[in-house]
């Protein structure tokens, strides 16, 4: 069979696989394949478009593998009935680019393993919308919730992959996909068949996946787990008869150690070398945990070891008050791929930055943690109400995505490895408001831009009126200016219209400047004075590229 370098191969069968092993000229050495045990299903929708997971009769034992290299391959695997099955591959051609990782020429972005860069403009769709279930009386629910499911994530994947974003952050720990049972090491196998859906959707709209394993934060057996913070963060957990009483208890004994790895080694053996992959996040927000240092240190190498060739990394709540400072100035980055910053405008945060402009709330975060030779993503930003409290309460006339531009596209002119990855997804904020069509003059702007390649430097030439952030290369450079008084302070709580300023001059000189607007309406002009970068008529700012 001719097959293509990463492409995705599986096999399954009805019998269960005593062995797989796969051989080929390119190969140092066999190389063992796991098997698992394979639920098809098959996602059917109502009247009302909800989703019902129907699990098909035959249950089957596959294996998965992908080959890095052209070359001749052999797949031989042993029945436990004791029947045996070979298969040749011919590998020929490339179906993409390979894996993502740290680029070698600047470390602090990233690139395909063949050398392309990838630059991610991403997104958190971290869970399917809950719908309440009606118990059929005016204004009643029962307390079940049903989801639209994958549909739903079509349509958020498709409004994305129009608008050139390319990676997606989902939480396959959440109840929607979670393969967990309250017995540790027993998995509702269906349930993976919804995370293989998941990635045949983002292979379809080329969107990488950050898949994050985990949220839980505590254990609870005297909850019904039907709000919606015990569904997402309580969890009941067994082994043996015996039960989970603590985080505590879970983050050092050795029983629920192996027992979690068991769980993360099922995710390998169905996902572990797909390119659709960007990164494997252990947990959200991970610190609410308590001391996680050193389960991070021995977790963190021994799920790489499982996912070779993706980027592994772990995720610390928002950075708003000393103490979640300090969880970032000692988390043991130097076991991970990269590095990531939460950070939300909060007017309830005890930082005081936290409550200005979503510009300078990713500004003063960056500046506050150590950076490292390493890539950083801001991979969650938006606006809270105070403390976490909610979804902003100005989201809600933000129409023009002024909290949005700031949180997403500032992050890029700040030397990060990819824009600020926006929070509110859904209902609360970016769909609703139809913010999707912003990512697009930032992702019609970077398209050919090899970021590995340019040596960026950051240049703040900001003043009183203005956020002027210049992105310096050796060949090109980019850039972002934003009226400060267009600020969601000013428009948004205030009801002002933003004050146009007459002209900024830079001391820049450029070439071949060429501007990306973002509203319409916009007035915002780019010139030449003298030589050097000037504006005027700047009402509401846009995006920039130019030479020199």
């Amino acid at each position: 069979m001719q097959i293509k370098v990463f492409e995705r191969i599986e096999r399954k069968f009805e019998t269960e696989i005593a062995s797989a092993t796969l051989t080929g000229d390119t190969l140092r050495e066999s190389l063992p394949l796991q098997p698992f045990v394979l639920q098809p299903v098959e996602l059917i929708y109502d009247e009302e478009g909800i989703e019902h997971c129907v699990q098909t009769d035959k249950r089957f034992s596959a294996v998965r593998f992908t080959v890095k290299k052209e070359g001749v391959y052999f797949l031989d695997v042993a029945l436990k009935d004791g029947k045996t099955f070979r298969e040749r591959f011919d590998a020929v051609g490339y179906s993409d680019n390979g894996y993502i990782q740290v680029s070698k020429k600047d470390a602090r972005y990233f690139e395909y393993s063949n050398g392309t860069p990838f630059f991610p403009v991403g997104i958190n769709l971290a869970f399917p919308r809950r719908i309440p279930v009606s118990n059929q009386t005016e204004f009643g629910t029962n307390g079940d919730i049903a989801f639209m499911g994958m549909r739903q994530y079509e349509r958020w994947f498709r409004r994305c992959s129009q608008n050139g974003v390319n990676m997606a952050r989902v939480w396959i720990g959440h109840e929607y996909f979670s393969p967990d049972t309250a017995e540790a090491n027993v998995f509702e196998y269906a349930q993976f068949s919804k995370t293989d859906k998941l990635l045949e959707l983002a292979k379809k709209y080329n969107i990488k996946l950050k898949l994050t394993l985990e949220q839980f934060r505590s254990f609870r057996y005297d909850s019904d787990g039907k709000d919606n913070i015990s569904r997402h963060f309580d969890k009941k957990l067994y082994l043996n008869g015996k039960r989970c009483e603590s985080i505590g208890q879970w983050l050092s004994g050795r029983e629920w150690k192996e027992a979690w790895l068991n769980k993360v080694r099922e995710f390998a053996k169905r996902y572990a070398g797909d390119t659709t992959i960007f990164a494997v996040e252990l947990w959200n927000e991970m610190n609410c945990l308590g001391d996680i240092n050193e389960w991070n240190r021995e977790m963190l190498p021994a799920v790489k070891a499982m996912f070779p060739d993706h980027l592994v990394v772990n995720s610390l709540g928002s950075l708003d008050n000393k103490y979640s400072l300090a969880n970032y100035l000692s988390f043991p980055w130097e076991c991970a791929d990269f590095k990531q910053m939460h950070r939300y405008l909060d007017q309830g945060a005890i930082f005081d930055d936290t409550k200005n402009d979503p510009v300078e709330v990713i500004q003063k975060g960056l500046q506050l943690i150590n950076r490292q030779d390493m890539p950083l993503l801001v991979a969650e930003t938006g606006a809270v109400n105070n403390n976490h409290s909610g979804e902003f309460k100005y989201y809600s006339c933000d129409d023009r995505g002024i909290i949005f531009i700031g949180c997403v596209y500032t992050p890029v002119f700040l030397c990060c490895a990819g824009c600020g990855n926006i929070w509110h997804w859904d209902e609360r904020y970016v769909e609703s408001k139809n913010l999707y069509k912003y990512y697009k003059p930032l992702a019609d702007m970077i398209s050919d831009i090899d970021f590995t390649n340019e040596n960026f430097k950051s240049i703040d030439l900001s003043n009183d009126n203005a956020y002027l952030f210049i992105l310096r290369g050796k060949t090109v450079s980019l850039g972002f200016i934003r009226n400060k008084s267009d600020s969601w302070k000013n428009v948004l709580r205030d009801m002002n219209e933003p004050k146009p300023i007459e002209k900024l001059k830079t001391d820049l000189p450029f070439k071949n400047v060429v501007a990306y607007p973002i509203w319409k309406g916009d007035t915002t002009k780019i010139y030449s004075e003298k030589g050097s970068l000037a504006f005027a008529d700047i009402l509401y700012g846009t995006l920039f590229r130019f030479n020199g």
